[in-house]
């Protein structure tokens, strides 16, 4: 379990320094440089420290590719462009469908069904974040010309949702049912979808000569995302997709927007909100009950 908040913490601690890394560079670009060059540091250390299993895959090349597309380079694509539109306060409530996504796609390629209690868990953890959604900064929503029934940029960021737990069900095939190593997986899906987010960037963002602002805050930035999410995070997710289900590691990130709260306030000096302590203690009896049934599974 400790694992599990390590991931949570890392995970939530994405978000200040992607505030302070969007200043110097564009979000594509953002994306591409630190994932493809993330992607290469891993091959690298495989290569260097680990070559017995540094083997290309293949017969299960397509799953990999297919996780690169949807879980790096659509997932953050979507993302960004939706948060640009949408208001915090949507933003926070959209994003709590994660682990109904998560549990939605298990099912339908997992055969991974939830008992009672699990549901009973997932639905504690929910209600426990409703209350940040009365104290979330308010902003207005830009507006896109667009009038469908689910608003695009809402409807971006909710697929965005689908796509990344959809791309990290074939990795985790990759690993389990495939023998790929996990680092190797890992490095070959950032790499790829690094580049896929590289060519989007060269195509809309002006590189004369590089969509960034200042280079000296960019690399600092940028280093300490790839270090944060791309190297220790995803070790520590796959790690833990090894023991537990998608749905579980979902459900536990219920927790990360008090974790952001705590890191927005010890950074930023902003004030953390009442609500998010009694949040924190209903999202923690989620998750235990949640975790109690997946033991006993």
């Amino acid at each position: 379990m400790l694992l599990v908040f390590l991931m949570n913490i890392l995970d939530a601690l994405m978000f200040p320094f992607s505030k302070i890394a969007l200043k110097y560079a564009s979000p594509l670009f953002l994306t591409g440089f630190r994932m493809a060059l993330a992607g290469i540091m891993l091959l690298g250390y495989q290569y260097l420290f680990k070559k017995e299993h540094f083997v290309f895959p293949t017969g299960y090349w397509k799953p990999l590719l297919f996780a690169a597309f949807v879980n790096i380079y659509v997932t953050n694509v979507l993302c960004y462009w939706g948060a640009h539109y949408v208001t915090p306060t949507k933003s926070c409530f959209l994003y709590n469908l994660y682990p109904f996504a998560a549990a939605f796609i298990a099912y339908m390629y997992l055969n991974e069904r939830l008992t009672p209690y699990k549901w009973l868990g997932l639905c504690i953890g929910f209600l426990g974040t409703v209350p940040l959604l009365f104290t979330s900064e308010s902003g207005g929503a830009m507006h896109t010309g667009w009038h469908f029934f689910i608003p695009l940029p809402e409807l971006a960021i909710v697929v965005s949702i689908i796509t990344d737990p959809l791309g990290w069900i074939f990795i985790q095939k990759a690993i389990l049912h495939n023998k790929c190593n996990a680092l190797m997986a890992n490095g070959l899906t950032m790499f790829f979808g690094g580049i896929f987010a590289l060519f989007h960037s060269a195509s809309v963002e002006g590189w004369s000569p590089l969509p960034i602002v200042n280079y000296k805050g960019f690399l600092l930035s940028a280093l300490a995302l790839m270090l944060i999410s791309n190297i220790v995070g995803s070790v520590v997710y796959i790690k833990l997709l090894q023991k537990y289900s998608i749905t579980f590691l979902a459900l536990s990130s219920f927790i990360e927007p008090l974790l952001v709260g705590i890191f927005d306030w010890f950074l930023f000096s902003l004030t953390v909100p009442k609500s998010f302590y009694p949040s924190f203690l209903v999202v923690c009896l989620g998750l235990y009950v949640f975790y109690k049934d997946e033991l006993a599974a």
